[in-house]
């Protein structure tokens, strides 16, 4: 009987040994491979990662010089100040170029927008012209080097010129825009040290270039921050702030631009402009101009860059 339970004895105790050894040591190098397996698979998507992140840097380089001109770009279409002075002086070459008559300028002063995250100038335009000098003059300033859009326009009928054909007068609001989100005196939320609108002298030599038509100031002046600049070209009259801004001649006649309290004209001699008309333009010589307020003479000399 004894002889007869030993192997069945002996059996168990292999099993039992092959149990033994399973749990000791077959499991746990099984949870190993396990856990070297999903490390493998952690590792193989963390590879696919960094060469994905790497095609993405590769594309960023190749597409870096690019780039780089689009920023450039849009500096140069959205410039860092108001710069006042090149506003006007592009879209009176903008009026000379579409043969237009521009009777007044009146920049607004600079307002933050929280939506597009930079400072919007509105500036007041009043023209006069023919229907096709109109069409001519939205499209200069549409195609302006400094990004500007109309966003209000009224058309009236106006005058005929000598020349038999219909002129029109235009009232327009012109939207240009800087990155400085405090650009300038009266801005919101306020001015930023440097970056106030100024001007030392006239405008370049561009705006020397022909004008069809004559000028007459009928337009209405809105507030806006008066140029300040220095050297004799300004005056203080009757609580208006003057400044002579450029002299040329057009056509064998000599005007001259004018601001008077933020809003700027271009006129002739003999032309009264301003508020009320209360201002002369009696004679132009080089770079001064002589004027009548009421009845006080004064000469303004705009004062050369260095």
């Amino acid at each position: 009987m004894d002889s007869r339970r030993a192997p069945l004895f002996a059996g168990l105790a292999v099993a039992g040994v092959a149990i033994l050894m399973i749990l000791l040591l077959v499991l746990p190098k099984m949870g190993q491979v396990s856990q070297a397996q999903d490390q493998l698979d952690q590792a193989q998507r963390d590879q696919q990662t960094l060469e994905s992140r790497r095609s993405a840097l590769e594309d960023a380089k190749a597409a870096a010089p690019q780039a780089r001109k689009t920023i450039a770009e849009v500096n140069r279409r959205i410039p860092p100040t108001a710069e006042e002075p090149g506003l006007i002086l592009l879209l009176q070459n903008a009026a000379i170029d579409a043969g237009i008559d521009l009777v007044s300028l009146s920049p607004g002063n600079p307002v933050f927008d929280t939506a597009s995250g930079l400072s919007k100038i509105a500036v007041g335009v009043s023209a006069t012209g023919t229907y096709f000098d109109v069409t001519d003059l939205m499209y200069q300033i549409e195609t302006l080097p400094r990004a500007a859009i109309v966003t209000n326009m009224s058309l009236a009928p106006g005058q005929t010129s000598q020349t038999g054909v219909p002129l029109l007068t235009l009232s327009a609001t012109i939207q240009t825009y800087t990155t400085d989100t405090s650009a300038g005196p009266g801005s919101e939320p306020g001015p930023t040290s440097g970056t106030g609108s100024s001007s030392s002298g006239g405008s370049s030599s561009s705006s020397s270039s022909s004008v069809s038509g004559s000028s007459s100031s009928t337009s209405t002046p809105t507030e806006a921050t008066p140029t300040q600049p220095g050297g004799g070209s300004s005056a203080n009259l009757g609580g208006h702030s003057v400044v002579l801004l450029d002299t040329f001649r057009v056509s064998g006649t000599d005007r001259a631009q004018v601001e008077i309290d933020g809003v700027v004209y271009n006129v002739s001699v003999g032309e009264r402009f301003g508020p009320g008309n209360r201002f002369e333009l009696r004679s132009v010589s080089g770079n001064c101009g002589t004027f009548v307020f009421g009845d006080q003479s004064f000469t303004l000399c705009i004062t050369p860059r260095k």
